[in-house]
């Protein structure tokens, strides 16, 4: 007999105190994860399993106003309970969970459980029963009763409980993508990752090894290398901390605590060893390394695809034209920035310290770099001793991690023309006043790492043409810093 079925996703518990440490105060639902939140990766996996009837509760209203519908309704109905704090590692499971729930004879548990907590599908009553619990602590004693008499099903899903801090940042270490050819293995207390491009792989196990002895407390350690000719790749400590960029995008941070990562932040780049060099020798290696880069980049987004769509996009809608106008300008601010630029030496650089490559423990201001861009020897990790603030900037006041994650929208003005909307305007204008802060009091020029930085969003589109939603975002991004520079 087939049932009608309901989803109830149960959105009321607030997340823990050791998870709102790392995420805020937002709701498990709002967590984002791989771009798209808890929330609204239930409901398409529960629509693909062929649900319509979808209840989201938020407080003890919607569980008064469902529990009075259910009781109007029919014997003939069951419901599916999710748990916000329980989450599938199987996504698909999830949907074919919910293509078979109607067919449920009683309530049954979705995953084995000894104390009652977790997704279960639901008779009329049972639900009604919950929803009617006068406290937390009276609806938990029902699901106990009610785990110890019904049935559990095996765990397709492979539901994780997102209170537990250390499932919690096992499973959200997605939320800041790897890229395509990276794999990812994680266990207690190892965090393996393998890749095709075995040099890459080679150059950043190596960089540890490289890194001067006052690095290294910034660095995370890497061991066990291999290479089997096909894939590569090495091992580091597990450590359940959170990457900065995630803790950014979900408004974690205070001004105590950012101000905390960016002081930490410097003093990661005081303890980078430099390499004295004629200042025109080091124009040299930003004009190569910078605004070399970011023409051979460009080159390579123009022969996709996606590349010539964003392109004529930019033409037809762009605030600077299309990628050739926007190249022209940017060369010309960035030619200028390394004209002025004072720097008369190269530093032995990690090469990619964006937020989501720091993890960071607001606590305990635990500070670890990880994916550094490597080197095979000590030759090729100098580099340009401002490429490393770039990359933090570019975060911090660029905004890089809200486009990353699909946090922003692009839209038309009255003119016809892109405007950029970052979500809650993106990195808070108080967190850029502490980077601008740190670069007057050590002497740097903002609008010198600016200009980097704008090299770097020109320079990162063909890395992103997999999401080409991205490119537009990253593209507007640079023309904002055109803006401010050419102003």
């Amino acid at each position: 007999m087939s049932r009608s079925l309901t989803i109830v996703y149960d959105d009321r518990e607030a997340p823990p105190v050791e998870i709102e440490s790392i995420i805020g105060s937002a709701r498990f639902s709002e967590i984002l994860h791989r771009r798209i939140s808890l929330g609204e990766t239930i409901r398409r996996e529960v629509r693909r399993g062929g649900a319509s009837d979808f209840f989201h509760l938020l407080d003890p209203r919607d569980a008064k106003h469902l529990a009075e519908l259910a009781e109007s309704g029919s014997d003939t109905h069951i419901f599916l309970l999710l748990p916000s704090s329980f989450m599938p590692t199987n996504p698909e499971g999830l949907a074919n969970l919910v293509a078979k729930a109607a067919f449920a004879l009683r309530s049954t548990f979705a995953m084995k459980t000894t104390n009652g907590e977790g997704p279960v599908l639901l008779l009329r009553n049972d639900l009604v029963a919950l929803l009617r619990a006068p406290n937390p602590a009276t609806a938990r004693e029902i699901l106990l009763h009610l785990s110890q008499q019904a049935p559990a099903m095996l765990d397709h899903c492979g539901f994780v409980d997102l209170r537990q801090p250390d499932a919690f940042i096992d499973f959200i270490n997605g939320a800041t993508e790897s890229r395509h050819f990276n794999a990812i293995r994680i266990d207690r207390h190892v965090f393996s990752k393998t890749s095709t491009d075995r040099d890459k792989m080679a150059r950043e196990y190596a960089f540890f090894g490289l890194a001067p002895e006052r690095m290294k407390p910034f660095l995370i350690t890497s061991f066990d290398f291999f290479d089997d000719g096909a894939r590569a790749g090495y091992s580091t400590e597990r450590l359940a901390v959170p990457d900065a960029a995630l803790q950014l995008i979900h408004r974690a941070f205070d001004e105590g605590s950012f101000g905390a990562l960016v002081e930490t932040f410097f003093a990661f780049l005081a303890a980078r060893p430099v390499k004295p060099m004629e200042r025109e020798g080091v124009r040299a290696v930003a004009r190569d390394a910078i605004l070399g880069k970011m023409h051979q980049r460009l080159d390579l987004l123009l022969t996709t695809a996606p590349g010539r769509r964003l392109d004529a996009l930019l033409v037809e809608a762009g605030p600077y034209g299309g990628i050739a106008s926007m190249r022209e300008r940017a060369a010309a601010l960035i030619e200028a920035a390394i004209a002025r630029d004072p720097s008369d030496a190269l530093a032995f650089g990690h090469g990619d310290p964006c937020l989501s490559n720091i993890l960071f423990d607001r606590r305990t201001r635990l500070f670890r770099l990880i994916d550094p861009r490597g080197a095979r020897n000590d030759a090729e990790a100098w580099m340009h001793p401002l490429y490393d603030l770039a990359k933090f900037s570019h975060s911090v006041l660029g905004g890089y991690d809200f486009v990353n994650n699909d946090l922003f929208e692009c839209s038309l003005d009255a003119e016809l023309k892109f405007v950029l909307r970052l979500h809650d305007d993106g990195p808070p204008a108080s967190f850029r006043a502490i980077l601008e802060r740190h670069l007057a009091e050590t002497g740097l020029d903002l609008g010198i790492v600016r200009a980097y930085e704008l090299s770097l969003f020109m320079s990162m589109m063909p890395l992103h043409i997999d999401h080409p939603r991205k490119l537009a975002g990253f593209a507007m991004l640079a023309a904002r810093i055109i803006r401010e520079l050419e102003a």
